[in-house]
């Protein structure tokens, strides 16, 4: 009996001695299955690190895409008049002739710059015309739009949202965004120098100006020290007149 009861605990204690053992290389094993999960996320992650300045550009282009589509579908084809889609181009050549005459280097005072400086005056006059007529077109259809829910008792997001979805707004909207598109814009060469032309002229004007607001300045300054002195001298006068008036009452 003595020998099986050694044997028995013998065998207990190498079980339990090859459970830790086991519970020790199980603990190492999670550990390393734990470290290589955290390596495989953290190469995944710098993957799409680095692949996110492509997915920004591309998302980016299908962005860019998809507005000009839906600006495409909801401005240029249904709304805007093909007649104004047609003129615009050739309003806007003749807009910009005189400012590619001065890019290739012509004269400004000769007699085709002359004419195409004229053609740029008449364009943008006409273009002036035009966006105010279609400015008041749209103020006159809000006016209305707000005359009638007023009336009908409404002033609520929705009633604006209906304004918005209105196809006359929308055509005067897609109208004005043709306008300032393909008419306005960009900049031209001519403006730009008409405004240096100006500030010049301005300054030169400025500068025949200074000793006559030298003058100017000297005279009005010289009014208020006069007038200074004026003061002064009324206030000496009545300080002098209340001492002697107290130095009697005292006596």
């Amino acid at each position: 009996m003595s020998v099986l009861f050694a044997w028995q605990m013998a065998k207990k204690c190498f079980h339990c001695l090859a459970h830790f053992l086991k519970l020790r290389a199980m603990l190492d094993h999670s550990n390393k299955g734990e470290l290589q999960r955290q390596l495989r996320l953290c190469a995944r992650l710098s993957y799409l690190d680095r692949g996110m300045p492509i997915y920004y550009r591309h998302k980016l282009r299908w962005k860019c895409f998809t507005q000009w589509l839906r600006h495409i579908d909801d401005n240029v084809y249904q709304l805007v008049p093909m007649a104004l889609t047609k003129t615009l181009p050739r309003k806007r050549m003749l807009f910009t002739a005189f400012s590619q005459l001065l890019l290739l280097g012509a004269e400004p005072d000769s007699a085709h710059c002359i004419f195409c400086r004229w053609l740029q005056y008449t364009q943008a006059r006409i273009g002036r015309r035009a966006l105010s007529h279609l400015l008041r077109r749209k103020y006159v259809l809000r006016l209305a739009h707000i005359c009638f829910c007023a009336l009908a008792g409404r002033a609520d997001p929705e009633a604006l949202a209906l304004y918005k979805r209105n196809y006359a707004v929308r055509r005067e909207a897609a109208a004005l965004d043709t306008w300032r598109r393909k008419f306005l814009s960009p900049r031209l060469v001519s403006e730009r120098r008409q405004r240096a032309h100006r500030s010049a002229s301005s300054r030169r004007q400025l500068c025949a100006r200074t000793p006559q607001l030298r003058v100017r300045l000297q005279s009005f300054r010289a009014s208020v020290e006069q007038r200074l002195r004026h003061e002064a001298q009324l206030f000496f006068r009545w300080a002098a007149q209340a001492l002697a008036a107290g130095g009697d009452a005292a006596t």
